[in-house]
């Protein structure tokens, strides 16, 4: 594993064969879906069944799929999901005026939201996601471009 200028290893990609433009408005739809819930990312990515989990996973996945254009396989690779599910998921949420809601308050959160160019580091400013094989994704909350 490489260094780069800030001493980090070499970027994390969160999805493999997800372009990395799109990755920060996938990391952003997450991140938004969770706060809307009050759960954590890895409670929308995990295997939990409970209505507390599953909805907020159903609203990310109907937010992912719209607002990136994502197929129902890609999108489903980045739950650890079957398309199937995902299928399911969108149908929930578009048959649901409540769930409808809060995937179209998620959407409307990501109009202000513009991102980063410039900087080949932004990813240290949003959220610093490890994926391990088999292992829960971690996230920690960044301030600035040095990661401990």
């Amino acid at each position: 594993m490489g260094r780069d200028a800030h001493g980090q290893g070499d970027p994390v990609t969160l999805l493999p064969g997800v372009p990395e433009p799109d990755q920060v408005p996938l990391l952003r739809i997450l991140d938004l879906t969770a706060r809307r819930f009050g759960v954590s990312l890895a409670d929308i990515r995990g295997d939990g069944r409970s209505r507390t989990y599953t909805a907020p996973r159903q609203v990310a996945m109907a937010a992912v799929h719209r607002h990136l254009q994502m197929s129902y396989p890609q999108v489903g690779r980045v739950f650890g999901r079957d398309h199937t599910t995902v299928m399911h998921a969108r149908k929930r949420v578009d048959g649901c005026p409540i769930l409808s809601a809060h995937r179209d308050a998620v959407l409307a959160a990501l109009a202000d939201y513009k991102p980063a160019v410039a900087q080949p580091d932004v990813r240290y400013y949003l959220l610093a996601v490890t994926v391990d094989a088999g292992c829960p994704v971690r996230v920690a909350q960044r301030t600035g471009s040095t990661c401990s």
